[in-house]
């Protein structure tokens, strides 16, 4: 059973924390808001995996708790658990379809039980939201709706430019990070939880190691990298990576994809849809390392590998995955990942930050080596 809270900072800032209890040394990816063994929690992960297992594997979709910040919504308040999105603009909430709709099953918003919702039209609505703890009152604010099922609520898109799908109506910058004392937001997942920062790098203890990337495009949270090394497989050559929090994979091209499996005897398994290993690979694959502007930054095979659930044949997935065939555009990419080696830091432009460089356009990304692994 997961256990979740909030930790308030200040009355500016604040910041989220999941945890649970593991129930051996090394905790499970499992952000589960049920009990992990209820029907409701194994029919919706059935539904989930059902749609995409012939095509590719995807990853427990509860372990996005580590990226949910918690908030409540609608007259008489509903609370809401959601995810930090970092390749969106929008604030988007996930609509029940009936007011006895099972939300033990999925997690959706009985609006029809709230006074206050508002329909604007056949893909936008408005209602009061309020982050938990937050010291504001409850504000009007228009989102995004999405159909059921989905396992989380609804997602908050902080994309470092507006890829918004409605611009100008769905801001979440304005309601999560507007008026902050920092004008970032900061995350981390740790062995037993994880940590969201907004308007503040509290979550991110930076010091002389921290890496600092200037930020390549105008929309994404992307930066340049000079090269990529898994071992004897090597890349010299300029490219981008953007970082995608509801990316389950590392993305890269498919060449460099396949002369690191075909070294180390890696197989596509048709049935799952996904590389697989031996689940103790962790021990002997190497660290992958990227060549990024004035730095190396090391995603090691604990994170990489997908021990949390070896599938029914006993093997583990390869976190990789075919950027062209699975991604949405860049060849390379980072998903949840990232963000277990190291804790990130996403800071707007022309703002300095305490601790941080003064900030040139259009942002920075700092990447502080994740020293909070162990801290339960």
């Amino acid at each position: 059973m997961v256990l979740l809270c909030v930790i308030p900072i200040d009355f500016n800032s604040w910041r989220h924390f999941s945890s649970f209890s593991p129930s051996s040394s090394r905790a499970p990816r499992k952000w589960m808001r049920f009990n992990s063994t209820s029907k409701g929690t194994i029919d919706l992960l059935d539904k989930i995996r059902a749609k995409t297992i012939l095509k590719h594997y995807h990853h427990n979709p509860y372990e996005y708790g580590a990226i949910a910040t918690d908030a409540y919504i609608g007259t008489p308040a509903q609370y809401a658990w959601l995810i930090v999105d970092t390749v969106d603009s929008d604030v988007s909430i996930t609509l029940c379809p009936s007011p006895d709709y099972q939300p033990a099953d999925d997690m959706c918003f009985i609006y029809q039980d709230s006074s206050t919702f508002k329909r604007l039209s056949d893909h936008t609505a408005s209602d009061l939201i309020q982050p938990l703890f937050d010291t504001e009152a409850f504000s009007s604010f228009t989102f995004a709706t999405r159909k059921a099922p989905t396992c989380f609520l609804g997602t908050i898109g902080l994309a470092q430019g507006s890829k918004a799908r409605y611009p100008g109506e769905t801001v979440p910058y304005e309601r999560w990070i507007g008026g902050k004392p920092i004008n970032a937001f900061s995350l981390y997942y740790a062995n037993c939880g994880g940590s969201i920062g907004f308007g503040t790098n509290y979550a991110c203890d930076v010091n002389n190691d921290t890496l600092y990337l200037n930020t390549t495009s105008e929309k994404y949270w992307q930066f340049e990298m000079d090269g990529v090394e898994l071992e004897d497989v090597k890349i010299a050559v300029k490219s981008q990576a953007v970082i995608n929090t509801v990316k389950d994979y590392i993305g890269m091209p498919k060449k460099f994809l396949k002369e690191f499996t075909s070294k180390y005897s890696i197989p596509w398994d048709g049935l799952y849809g996904a590389y697989t290993v031996p689940c103790n690979a962790t021990s002997y694959l190497p660290d992958l390392n990227f060549k990024a502007q004035n730095g190396i930054l090391t995603i090691k095979a604990t994170h990489y590998v997908y021990t949390e659930e070896p599938l029914p044949n006993g093997k583990c997935v390869l976190d990789f995955e075919d950027s062209q065939a699975f991604g949405f555009g860049p060849e390379w990419y980072f998903g949840l990942q990232i963000i277990q080696d190291y804790c990130v830091g996403f800071s707007w432009p022309s703002y300095s930050l305490k601790g941080w460089p003064p900030v040139p356009l259009p942002g920075v990304i700092s990447f502080t080596k994740n020293s909070k692994m162990g801290l339960c």
